[in-house]
């Protein structure tokens, strides 16, 4: 009927349609040729710097941003730490023919700042770090052991890790919030808690490095290396649960020397153990790899 022409097809594609009813063809494929330009030019900078995509952001292992940062912790500790007072720089010094891997508790990034806590596999080591991006190489800003570094009153300082945040957002305040990890609203009440149930046993000032605590329905599983003044013990799991609005301690899983003879005393198998005793107890309390 007539010289009519073709409406391009589902098929075809929106691009097809937006260039035959929009633009004239060759302004549509120089638009189409600058567009793929400006992709290719910043795609380095979109894979180097995820950061520029999204908020902040935890790079999984085999990441290169992850080893670079873990390359210049194990450069760090095998320099002389700063001795003065307030200092950020607090650690203990390896050879320099010494290599360390990590097992890496907690790390993130956001536009060029790093916050990282990580341990020693095999070697005696135990940081906490803030790192900075300077001309794409990482550089420590600081960085502390968290079983050596001064705590005040046990007001300021019962979650040892939330003391020393607070300490690296008061030195370096142009650093991301986001990076460093926040304070479960339970954290305090349980903190208080299992202090309360060890007084007998330990009746100083007790202070815990907290590596691990969730919280679900009213149960609270949390795993701690607890310190008294400058000494610490023997690391401490425990199972809690709030019985008319305060923490009470449940259960605490054999240690050590203790844990020899125990055949359950395995942290996968004592977490089942638990769930048996306890049949209320969420399961998704206990850390992902021990269910």
């Amino acid at each position: 009927m007539g010289n009519r022409s073709r409406r391009p097809s589902s098929r075809e594609g929106g691009s097809a349609l937006v260039s035959n009813l929009c633009y004239p063809k060759g302004i549509w494929d120089v638009k189409k040729g600058i567009t793929l330009s400006i992709l290719f030019f910043l795609w380095p900078w979109i894979w180097e710097y995820p950061a520029l995509a999204q908020k902040s952001y935890a790079p999984p292992p085999g990441n290169p941003e992850r080893k670079a940062i873990l390359e210049a912790l194990r450069e760090g500790l095998k320099r002389d730490p700063v001795k003065k007072e307030g200092s950020l720089f607090l650690y203990g010094k390896i050879p320099q023919e010494a290599s360390v891997n990590f097992l890496v508790d907690y790390i993130k990034i956001k536009e060029d700042w790093a916050w990282v806590e990580a341990r020693g596999k095999d070697y005696d080591a135990d940081l906490f770090a803030l790192l900075l991006k300077k001309e794409k190489k990482w550089t420590i800003q600081g960085m502390v052991d968290p079983r050596i570094y001064p705590c005040p009153d046990l007001g300021e300082c019962h979650h040892i890790g939330q003391f020393i945040y607070k300490k690296f957002k008061e030195r370096f305040p142009s650093a991301p919030v986001e990076i460093f990890p926040e304070e479960h609203p339970e954290c305090r009440a349980i903190l208080i808690a299992l202090r309360e149930g060890l007084k007998a046993h330990h009746p100083g000032s007790m202070h815990f490095i907290v590596r691990y605590l969730k919280v679900k329905e009213g149960w609270a599983w949390v795993e701690t290396d607890p310190r008294v003044s400058e000494k610490i013990l023997e690391p401490l799991d425990a199972l809690l649960q709030k019985v008319g609005g305060k923490w009470q301690v449940k259960d605490i899983r054999p240690c050590c020397g203790d844990c020899e003879e125990d055949p359950y005393c395995a942290k996968r198998i004592y977490h089942k153990k638990l769930i048996r005793l306890f049949p209320s107890v969420p399961k998704e309390i206990f850390p992902l790899q021990t269910r």
